[in-house]
């Protein structure tokens, strides 16, 4: 008999967040498995890190982030994921304005078969941005 059909089931998995708040969010939330409720958890956090996840930066499975995603399902400005939905969007399968990868969509695109110079020019005014990011 599995877990989720016990009637004492309490919950498994992992939930730790942040007390401070930035932009309405803790700064982290860190979450997986499945809850009292016998529903999965999700994080939301500024960073967020989970099977199912929301917030500013994110890792997760599945994943909804507002600046940086990294995943296995991912949809962000700068998407890197297996499936990879973004302005910038480097995946297996990439859909962006500018996308990477072995099966790439958009404007812009660096794939086994073609290699738009827009995209290099790109990543490196990106790469400098996060630089400097860095630094403040």
């Amino acid at each position: 008999m599995d877990n989720q059909n016990n009637k004492n089931f309490k919950s498994f998995g992992f939930d730790k967040k942040s007390d401070n708040i930035v932009f309405g969010l803790p700064l982290y939330h860190i979450s997986w498995g499945v809850d009292e409720n016998k529903k999965l958890r999700s994080a939301k956090g500024f960073f967020a890190i989970g099977q199912f996840a929301t917030g500013y930066f994110v890792i997760a499975q599945f994943g909804l982030a507002f600046i940086f995603g990294f995943g296995q399902f991912m949809v962000a400005p700068i998407s890197v994921a297996q499936f990879s939905f973004g302005i910038i969007s480097i995946g297996q399968f990439a859909f962006g304005l500018i996308a990477i990868g072995f099966s790439a969509f958009g404007k812009f695109l660096f794939t086994p078969k073609r290699h738009d110079p827009q995209v290099l020019e790109l990543l490196k005014k990106v790469l400098e941005f996060f630089k400097l990011l860095i630094k403040i």
